[in-house]
């Protein structure tokens, strides 16, 4: 073999040599050294914070459930088929959504999905809309099961071009819905368009107090307040006060938590709806 065929099949093998301790170093075995590894990429400038957000949304999307990111059953927005033209005119147009779950009997009797762009041909051809109307035009409700990684159902979504599924438990319970945008903003954030009206879920009302919705987020309230309370167990403030009482309080019912004087403003029968936070400063601090 000649000097030049050796030089060559020395490269060679220094090159897979090479390659292979270089896929040992930097190929990431676990999603957590593979987010480490986009880190150090942020930290250098190869991309920007941006796209590394996407890039942690994505790998939540891949591991997490239609349970994790659903409108609860109690938040959802729906028209039942017998309520009139104007009732759903009126419910529609104070409404954000283009897509509706019509009930018939009662809430679990899901007849199928109003499209407003449906709902305005009609209205445009008759003049008014009746029961009859409705239910020629509603689309055929698709039903998915809590535990539905949430990669799998927006490959479904795409390729079936729907854009809302109703969410059931496991014994066929409604128990929300969600839609092809819940899941896109877990890797985009979110996505507000000129129809959207930017929630302010907390307002102080004096210098010592505010205005809280139950539904605020517990690392929300910690980013507002500069405050450190545990999110383990429940996900929103209304949750931490129900967990922490241990029952369903009422109207003017108050409770302390980690410095902070919390007393329930509104609630109906099932769940605290607003709350007025006080936080209680250390005066030696």
């Amino acid at each position: 073999m000649d000097d030049k065929n050796t030089k060559n099949t020395t490269d060679e093998v220094t090159q897979s040599w090479l390659e292979k301790i270089a896929a040992n170093i930097l190929m990431p075995h676990s999603p957590a050294e593979f987010l480490t590894l986009v880190n150090l990429a942020v930290k250098k400038g190869t991309i920007d914070a941006e796209s590394r957000d996407m890039i942690k949304g994505v790998l939540n999307v891949a591991s997490s459930q239609v349970r994790d990111i659903m409108i609860p059953r109690t938040q959802m927005a729906t028209i039942h088929i017998g309520m009139s033209g104007d009732a759903i005119l009126e419910a529609v147009t104070n409404a954000s959504h283009t897509r509706f779950p019509v009930f018939a009997k009662n809430r679990e009797d899901i007849v199928g999905i109003l499209h407003t762009k449906d709902l305005l041909k009609i209205e445009v051809e008759n003049n008014r809309l009746t029961s009859e109307l409705i239910r020629s035009i509603l689309r055929p409700a698709i039903f998915v099961p809590e535990s539905k990684k949430l990669d799998a159902l927006l490959r479904e979504f795409k390729s079936s071009h729907n854009h809302l599924a109703i969410v059931v438990d496991e014994y066929g319970v409604i128990s929300g819905l969600i839609t092809i945008e819940d899941i896109l903003e877990e890797i985009v954030g979110d996505i507000e368009d000129e129809f959207d009206e930017e929630e302010t879920q907390i307002r102080p009302i004096d210098d010592e107090q505010y205005s809280v919705d139950a539904l605020t987020e517990i690392g929300d309230f910690n980013d507002f307040f500069d405050s450190d309370i545990d999110d383990d167990e429940v996900d929103t403030i209304g949750g931490l006060v129900v967990n922490t009482l241990e029952h369903l309080p009422k109207v003017g019912e108050e409770i302390t938590i980690d410095k902070f004087l919390f007393r329930v403003s509104a609630a109906d029968e099932r769940r605290v709806l607003t709350l007025t936070v006080k936080p209680l400063y250390d005066n030696a601090s």
